[in-house]
């Protein structure tokens, strides 16, 4: 019982410690970015996990925002599996560059399961889950998201319906005029 204990007094101290070190903003690697090179880069880097995955793209409005490279690949990237881990048999991500006089925005939807109304204000809380696996899942990716998006500045929106979920990530214009 106390070898028990102590393994996931371990654990937990190695998911903190995780967690961390990805709310650490590292400011001097801020510059102008193409965020469809980014988002490229992070569906790239999921390309295995793509199998029964389609991606639907529309990046009509070029955005350029003043921001840490790593930080939005990872944000990106981490709503990307969320959104495959939704589908279980496959469907459809689409990815929508929009803006308008006040906000860029990045839209990321999904043809999946949805979120329930009673967990849908818990899910940038961190350590909260829903996910089966715990062992491997700590609760901290949307709560990071939302963490580096705040950092650059913005916003997440979430909506979502039986038949998917839409994340919508928006950055004022104004402040990415450096």
């Amino acid at each position: 019982n106390i070898q028990n204990m102590k393994s996931t007094i371990e654990r937990l101290q190695l998911t903190l410690s995780d967690f961390q070190s990805k709310i650490t903003i590292r400011s001097s690697e801020k510059k102008r970015e193409n965020i469809a090179e980014i988002m490229e880069e992070s569906i790239l880097s999921l390309h295995p996990m793509l199998q029964q995955i389609q991606i639907q793209k529309n990046y009509d409005r070029p955005i350029v925002l003043y921001c840490d490279k790593q930080q939005l690949k990872e944000v990106f990237t981490n709503m990307i599996v969320n959104a495959i881990e939704a589908m279980p048999n496959g469907g459809t991500i689409k990815i929508n560059f929009q803006e308008n006089f006040r906000y860029y925005m990045i839209q990321i939807s999904d043809t999946g399961t949805g979120i329930d109304k009673q967990t849908l204000p818990h899910i940038f809380e961190p350590f909260f889950t829903t996910k089966r696996n715990k062992s491997q899942n700590y609760g901290i990716g949307l709560a990071y998201c939302c963490y580096v998006v705040q950092q650059h500045g913005g916003f997440i929106e979430v909506e979502s319906a039986k038949c998917g979920t839409t994340f919508s990530l928006k950055f004022p214009k104004y402040s990415f005029l450096k």
